[in-house]
Formats: C-alpha cells, structure tokens, sequence
C-alpha cells in the first residue's frame, strides 16, 4: 500500500530515459536543418552522421548505468513530487510569450521574425538585396520544428507548435536540475523557476529611490549593456532559443561527470549545441578542460596530479590517457557537424563590436558597480552555501568551483551591442551554481548559513517575479502574420546581425543553392 501511495523512481533510470529525450530534442532540429539548409548528398550524409553519433552517445549511457543496477543503495526520486515539479514548470514555461499566447518581450518581434521568415520562405531562407541574394545566418535551432508545422499546417499552427516546443524543453532541463538537486523535486523546482541574482537589491542601491514601475527591466540595474547575468525567469522570457539548450547540455553533463561518466560523448552534446547557441559552447569550454585533466579516484575528491609529473614522458602519458577516454563514435561524429555549425555562423557578413570591459567602461570610475555586481550576482551566493564551497558530492565540487571562475572572469569581455557575451555565456555556469544553491536548500541539516542563504534566495527571487509580472492577465492568441516583420525590417543595429554573405564557403559550397528571393511584405501600419 506504502508503494501505491509514494511510488519511487530510480534516479539511474530516469538519466538514461532523459537522455535519449534530451538529444532527440536537441537532435531533431538539426536534423531538420541539415536536410533542408544543405545540399541534398552533403545534408544526407550528416544527417546519417548525427544519428549514429545520437546512437552511439545514449547506448554508452545504458552501458554506464547498467553496470551500477547492481548497488543497493541507488538513489530514487518520489514520482508525486516529481510530477508536480514538471507540471509547475510546465505552467511557467506557458507563460513565457512563447508563440504570442500570453505577454510576450520585445525579443518576440524578432522571434516572429525568424519564425514568419522561416515558414514562408523557402530554405535557405534569402532576401532580395539589390540583384543578389542575401542569405540569413543565425542559430536557427528553436525556431526549425515550428517552421515545419507551419509550412505544413499554417502560421497559427507555428505558434503553438513553438509553445509546446518551449514548455518541454524547460521541463526537460528542470529534470536535469532536480536530479542534479538531489531531493525534494518540488522545492527544487520552485528553485529553479526563482533563481535569479540580487537585481532587487542592486536597483535600489544604484537608484537610490522608489522602485521601478512593474514592468521595468531590473536585469540591467548596473548599467544598461554594462553588466547583466540574467535569471531563470528572465532568460526563458527573453532568450529561450539560448538558454533551453544550454540549461539541457549543461545538466547533462554534469550528472553524467559527477557519476564519473567521463567525456565519451561530450563532444557530440557541444556540437549539437553550436546550432542551437555559439554562446553555449563557449560557456562550456572551461568544464570540458577541467573534465579533461581532472582526475577522480573512487573515493577521492576530484584532483590534479601535477606533482605527480616527473617528465616529459609522464605528461605525455597522462594526456594520452585522457584523451583516449574521449575518443569515442559519438564525438568523432561531432567533429564534422560541428564543423559545419562554424562554417555556418562564419558566414556572417558583418562583424560585432567587441572588446574588454575597460576598453568601452573606464574601470576607474565604474570598479564600484563592477564590485557590487559581482557580490550581489554571484559572491553572497557563495559566501553562505555550502554545497558551493564545499559539495557533499565530490564529483560536483569541481563543477561548482569552475562555474565560479567562469561567472567571475566573463564580466571582462564584451561582445555585441547588448553585450550578448555577459547575458549568455554564463548560462551553463549560471545553471550549475543555481543547482549548488538548491542541494543546499533541499538538505536535511540546516544550518546557520543555510537560513541566510534562504533569504539571500528570497531576496533574488523578488526579482524574478518582478520579471514576471507583465505575463499575469489570460491566454491570448498569436499575433496575425502580416503584423510580423521580416527579419531585414528589424531594428538596423539588429538585422545587420543576421546577413550572411553569400560568397562563403557555406554557401559556395555546402548550401542549396540560392534561388530568387521573395519580396517583402512588410506589415500594415
């Protein structure tokens, strides 16, 4: 009767049943942009590629988890709960704006965009430019399945399809942060949903006044393109077609190297990744070269052994080792997808503004500011939690220490007119810290700084339901398709980020060829 009421799941289970959902998911989209972006022989011979790389990748996962059924103490999780956690975060996710049928930001003018230009055009989608074509270049990986509903089935059809498509990557990737929780699926839910910096704080200490009206933007309380490490809430809101991706690649990862799992199939995760965000990709890049000399000895936390080394041979040794744990089917089938994901983004026919931090900001005058984001973002979380300091885990104690390092050295750089680099970048190393504060939060033993670290969240959740409040109100419907601009009717400083140009090597030589592109229709005024 017990088991009736409070049936359990097995932890190692459900890691190798969400896998397979996290690549077909992250998978199928490429796919799709493969056969329909690319020469029919050079698409279909990738798309072959990817499927058995997508293959390979989860038959070493059920290798791996099979070979620990055998461990009396495996861990499980209460299906109850667990349910009401992907219920709740399906209910978030429907009212992110996704597909226009709640409030949606001002990002979704340029989401409709890609999604109208993508479902009306004909792939590769091109506009006329002169007596040429001008072919688009983004990550198109969020947008693909919807336009192939709409192409199929109609624009409103699209729209919800984007919906749908929204809402199960944010349960998929809150699968991934309750097991990387460890307990309590609901509470961590709601830590996920909530996990956002301390922007309420920030605002009124840079304001000095009253608080902003409801529908103000706190995300940038330290200076409008100057620094911004958005939250959950605000990231799914404004950016989803970068953070699901991120927040599935990076929570798979991490369970699977905390299970000592290793790097045989990282690569592919990364190159499938690069379709979806570049920016993913290289907040991913610390953790796979700490996964890469890293070592953890069963019942060892996780070290370098560079005292170790006595000679060139030993190192020489001690890589090899290393690599040939990498080598594997999966990631020498990422190696020419990826490749075809930077001939791709290469393309692009006009570059970014970018450059340090101190040569756009005169750090003399701005190191105060630079010093408050930095505590109030990321410090106070580590000042009393003490699963980041110091995990239970030690194959996550690594992680956490290297999310910190990332979070702490990408404020540096700047790239982008909105400086793209600090709101997306750290996305993986955003979403390993916020699990690090939800085991502390879902511990058994509370302690001292536990409590304040309670508050501290409350504190940073006021922010996320501050971004929130512009979505109270009831279901809508999408916006009619000639109220929707095409992509070159954005904002200048923005469309001119996505022109491609069509003497690269992409389009020369592995794109369909460019046929006459169809005129524009922009909307009614």
């Amino acid at each position: 009767m017990t088991r009736l009421c409070s049936p359990r799941v097995g932890r190692d289970g459900l890691v190798v049943w969400l896998e397979l959902g996290t690549l077909v998911y992250l998978g199928l989209p490429v796919l799709l942009w493969l056969l329909g972006w690319l020469k029919p022989v050079v698409g279909g011979a990738l798309a072959c590629v990817l499927l058995v790389g997508g293959a390979a990748a989860w038959r070493g996962t059920r290798a791996h988890y099979r070979s620990r059924r055998s461990d009396p103490g495996a861990e499980t999780l209460p299906l109850w709960p667990l349910l009401g956690a992907l219920g709740l975060v399906g209910l978030w996710s429907f009212y992110s704006g996704a597909g226009g049928f709640s409030y949606f930001t001002g990002d979704w003018i340029k989401h409709f965009a890609f999604l109208r230009d993508l479902t009306e055009r004909p792939w590769p989608v091109s506009y006329p430019a002169g007596e040429t074509a001008s072919p688009m270049v983004y990550y198109l990986a969020y947008y693909v399945p919807s336009a192939v509903v709409g192409k199929l089935a109609g624009w409103w059809w699209a729209n919800l399809t984007i919906l749908v498509w929204t809402m199960l990557g944010a349960m998929i990737s809150a699968l991934w942060f309750v097991i990387l929780a460890g307990r309590l699926p609901l509470l961590a839910a709601f830590c996920f949903i909530l996990a956002n910096g301390l922007d309420f704080v920030g605002d009124r200490l840079i304001s000095g006044g009253a608080m902003q009206p409801g529908t103000a933007h706190l995300d940038w309380w330290a200076g409008f393109t100057f620094l911004n490490f958005p939250g959950h809430t605000s990231q799914l809101l404004w950016a989803p077609q970068h953070s699901i991706a991120a927040w599935a690649v990076t929570g798979l990862l991490a369970v699977q190297l905390a299970d000592r799992r290793g790097l045989g199939h990282a690569g592919f995760l990364v190159a499938l990744a690069a379709f979806w965000s570049p920016f993913t990709v290289i907040g991913l890049i610390p953790f796979a070269v700490a996964a890469f000399f890293l070592h953890l000895e069963p019942g060892r936390v996780w070290r370098v052994p560079l005292f170790r080394w006595r000679s060139i041979g030993s190192v020489g040794a001690f890589l090899w080792r290393r690599l040939r744990k990498a080598l594997s089917v999966a990631n020498f089938c990422a190696v020419p997808l990826l490749a075809c994901a930077v001939l791709f983004l290469a393309s692009k026919a006009n570059d970014l503004p970018s450059g340090f931090l101190w040569q756009a900001h005169d750090l003399r005058l701005e190191w105060p500011r630079l010093f408050l984001f930095l505590i109030l973002e990321v410090g106070v979380f580590f000042i009393f939690c003490r699963e980041l300091r110091r995990s239970r885990k030690p194959g996550l104690r690594w992680l956490f220490w290297t999310a910190g390092a990332v979070v702490l050295a990408v404020p540096f750089y700047k790239l982008g007119d909105y400086n793209d680099w600090c709101m997306r970048v750290p996305i993986p190393a955003l979403f390993l810290m916020w699990a690090g504060v939800a085991r502390s939060l879902v511990s058994a033993r509370w302690h001292t700084d536990t409590r304040a670290l309670l508050v501290v969240c409350l504190l940073g959740a006021f922010g996320a339901l501050h971004e929130t409040v512009r979505t109270w109100g009831p279901p809508g419907f999408p916006p009619p398709v000639n109220y929707c601009s095409h992509v070159p009717e954005l904002q200048a400083n923005v469309a001119r980020q996505y022109v491609a140009n069509p003497d690269s090597f992409f389009y020369r030589h592995l794109a369909r060829p460019l046929g006459k592109p169809l005129p524009l229709n922009p909307p009614p005024p």
